[in-house]
């Protein structure tokens, strides 16, 4: 081959490769400009620096001009009514566990006093524990007669309630009261007759001779009971 047709070769070679690199380049930017909407490209353009920087905003405030409606306030209803202080039916009523209480408390108490009672036959009369069971027996028996009392006025009292409504009832009651009242006889006499024996034989004796006067627990509290 002459050098005139090898360097004709060559450019035809060169500029077909020419053609061939303009012909990619235009191909990409037209699918970069399918993919790239024409906002985002004048927006990349008009950036003073070159890049793109998202802005954040802070959340957005929401407000209302009204409360929401369709929700209603409940109506509060007030069952409590006010009980009238005048009416002894309601005012004397007990705790029914209290109530339930009331014999076992009795029961403990009247062993105790059968209990007392048995030592104290058995104690000598010089024996320096005498006052104390003398002491523990007319307590005993002063705490017998307020017991008695307690339920004496309460039966009074629920006899008074069941007379129209429960004739049979308010007998029962009415029963259950004289047997308590015949405890309070028995009982105050019991404690006057201690109280007295032991103001008789032990005249100076204290309950607590160590603590203070008028906290020694001495004949001036017997003497207050015997009045």
């Amino acid at each position: 081959m002459s050098f005139k047709a090898t360097f004709g070769f060559v450019r035809f070679t060169a500029a077909a490769l020419a053609l061939t690199a303009v012909m990619a380049s235009s191909g990409t930017a037209s699918a970069a400009d399918e993919c790239i909407s024409k906002k985002a490209q004048d927006t990349l353009a008009s950036c003073p620096g070159g890049k793109f920087q998202a802005q954040v905003t802070k959340r957005p405030q929401v407000s209302f001009s009204s409360a929401p409606t369709g929700i209603k306030p409940k109506d509060r209803k007030n069952d409590i009514k006010p009980v009238n202080p005048s009416d002894i039916t309601k005012t004397a009523q007990r705790d029914e566990r209290a109530s339930r209480l009331q014999p076992k408390v009795r029961k403990l108490l009247l062993t105790e006093i059968a209990n007392v009672e048995r030592l104290f036959k058995t104690t000598p009369k010089k024996d320096k524990d005498r006052p104390q069971l003398m002491r523990r027996l007319a307590e005993g028996y002063v705490e017998l007669e307020s017991s008695a009392f307690r339920d004496k006025t309460e039966a009074e009292i629920k006899a008074q309630q069941m007379k129209t409504k429960n004739p049979k009832r308010a007998a029962v009651f009415k029963n259950d009261a004289k047997k308590a009242t015949k405890i309070i006889k028995v009982a105050r006499t019991s404690a006057i007759k201690y109280y007295n024996t032991l103001k008789k034989q032990y005249p100076k004796w204290c309950q607590y001779p160590s603590k203070p006067e008028g906290e020694r627990g001495c004949m001036d509290e017997v003497l207050y009971y015997l009045a």
